[in-house]
């Protein structure tokens, strides 16, 4: 899969919203749904390479997989638990270094999802985590899903399709409403949040079917335009998110998440077909690109980096919050990712063991069932 720098915009975009929202700004209120366009837009990536990989060889290797995947979340998520060490009285689940540990065990292993969605609170100030863990425990089952289903010839579209109806049922039936900062538990649990991920895992599977038209310099797309008119909506159904918030019903997810879900994938799908014309040319921005590239890194650090100034710096003014907090979780992330996080990456990678022999792939294995 060709580097796609407008998917990075995406990113870029949606973490804005989502440490707009964690200041607690009003009208920032509905930049929870930012996660929701992750999750889609994780599955969609995800799922291509995937698809790639049985295309070139005629399987899926789980192991490294699972391996690539190690590599993308650890080092990022080692460096902030060591810097957050620092801070461990203002971000521990209580202000020792032992709770501290308990605070980074739970992050570490991708459970505060759990916690939040069973324990009806985070465990320190690593709450945020939760996403992250849904996704993890995600993708130690998909691959192993789909490996299945293709090796078996079997239609993978059909069974993704079931998936989504029964996760978002699950989603309708723990979302009961809850006052005050606690969400229901479907806000949190992979099987409640699974379905996101999922029409993203669909969405790559359409658009590997579908040819495209040349979007080359000399063939402008048409309607170019869509792609402006999808993100407008989006941004104003955000805005709504503010007035019909989840933080007074957490109910209100049942009908917010889908629209914005859709969205997301319509406008995945857009940007499949002109690419860097129109809207993908703002998200294909440099800045706006880079950003999304560090999104991961970033979101990592943001809210620790926020705790901390409300707690030891004492600055609760949201836009002040915001306007702090954000350039610090960059200049951080950057280091992060440049020092530390490519270069286990690359090394990581060369531990992956090539196939011993060419695996020769007949036409028929290269299909993709629908």
């Amino acid at each position: 899969m060709l580097y796609r720098p407008e998917l990075d915009g995406i990113r870029g975009i949606a973490l804005l919203a989502v440490i707009a929202c964690h200041t607690n700004a009003p009208l920032a209120l509905g930049g929870w749904m930012a996660v929701d366009v992750f999750f889609v837009l994780s599955g969609y990536i995800i799922t291509t390479l995937l698809i790639r990989e049985f295309e070139r060889t005629g399987d899926i290797r789980l192991g490294p997989f699972l391996w690539r995947r190690i590599l993308r979340v650890y080092p990022a998520l080692v460096v902030v638990l060591l810097v957050g060490a620092f801070w461990f009285r203002y971000l521990g689940v209580e202000p020792t270094f032992r709770g501290y540990l308990r605070t980074a065990g739970a992050a570490a292993g991708y459970v505060q999802n759990f916690v939040w969605g069973f324990g009806g609170g985070e465990l320190g100030k690593f709450g945020h985590t939760w996403s992250l863990a849904v996704e993890m425990q995600f993708y130690i089952i998909w691959p192993i899903c789909l490996a299945a289903l293709l090796r078996r010839g079997k239609r993978p579209l059909p069974w993704i399709g079931a998936g989504i109806a029964v996760s978002y049922l699950l989603m309708v039936l723990q979302s009961g409403e809850q006052g005050g900062h606690a969400f229901a538990p479907a806000y949190y649990l992979p099987w409640t949040r699974a379905w996101e991920i999922l029409v993203g895992c669909g969405l790559a599977f359409v658009l590997a079917k579908r040819a495209m038209p040349d979007a080359g310099p000399e063939s402008k797309p048409k309607g170019r335009w869509i792609g402006w008119a999808i993100a407008g909506f989006g941004g104003c159904w955000v805005l709504m998110g503010a007035t019909y918030t989840i933080f007074v019903d957490s109910s209100y997810m049942i009908w917010q998440a889908p629209v914005i879900t859709l969205l997301a994938a319509g406008l995945i799908t857009h940007l499949d077909r002109v690419h860097r014309y129109g809207v993908g040319r703002f998200l294909g921005w440099a800045p706006v690109a880079l950003l999304g590239l560090i999104s991961y890194s970033v979101y990592l650090f943001h809210l620790p980096v926020m705790a901390v100034l409300r707690l030891k710096f004492h600055i609760i003014d949201p836009p002040e919050l915001f306007v702090i907090t954000t350039p610090i979780s960059i200049l951080l992330a950057a280091l992060s990712y440049n020092l530390i996080e490519r270069p286990v990456r690359e090394w990581g990678k060369k531990l992956i063991k090539p196939r011993r022999q060419p695996v020769a792939v007949s036409p028929d294995a290269r299909t993709i069932p629908g």
